[in-house]
């Protein structure tokens, strides 16, 4: 016999034993495998959930910032000065403290006194159901945050948030609403970096 002959018998024994182990091990291998990255994966989506919270924690703050904007409580309650422009500054506010697609200011009877939007102005908001319930809140004292909606301002998916509007001391009743359209896409964009 040549010496590639017993080589090669020498070798079968340990390449088919190679196999039978390999066989043996590769499933709890690869179940202890799948467990590990999808414990990995549930963290990662934590985390991410845990960040797009403090993103709509941090936007529900800026809407009643908004709605203590002092030009605002003035407009509501008929006090316009003269250093104030009511409509530029919610325009402003639309990308400093948002970003928001659509912001909208509300007396008590659901009449819009300043928008983003101004072809909105002297309309109703209580005509659209999101919009609504978002001022009935704000108007009880609430903060009030939506589910994903569609907006009918822009058509475009959002979260409305709504703060009331507080007068000045020493009652500091409500004097309206301010809504807040959260721009969705700031939240499309987050998930699409953290990938």
């Amino acid at each position: 016999m040549k010496i590639t002959s017993k080589i090669s018998l020498a070798l079968l024994p340990i390449l088919l034993a190679l196999a039978v182990l390999s066989l043996l091990v590769y499933p709890s291998l690869e179940s202890s495998m799948s467990q590990s990255i999808g414990s990995k994966h549930l963290i990662v989506l934590q985390n991410l959930m845990g960040q797009i919270d403090w993103i709509l924690y941090k936007r529900a703050a800026d809407i009643q910032l908004v709605a203590r904007e002092e030009v605002f409580i003035d407009h509501l309650m008929g006090k316009n000065r003269k250093e104030h422009d009511p409509p530029q500054k919610i325009k402003d506010l639309l990308d400093i403290s948002g970003p928001w697609d659509a912001l909208t200011l509300a007396d008590k009877s659901a009449t819009i006194r300043l928008a983003s939007d101004e072809r909105l102005l002297g309309g109703r908001l209580d005509q659209n159901p999101e919009e609504a319930l978002a001022l009935r809140q704000a108007l009880k004292g609430s903060v009030y945050s939506s589910d994903l909606v569609v907006s009918r301002q822009t058509g475009r998916p959002t979260i409305i948030f709504a703060a009331p509007g507080l007068g000045y001391a020493p009652d500091h009743a409500i004097q309206g609403a301010v809504i807040g359209h959260f721009s969705w896409p700031v939240i499309l964009e987050f998930i699409e970096e953290t990938r």
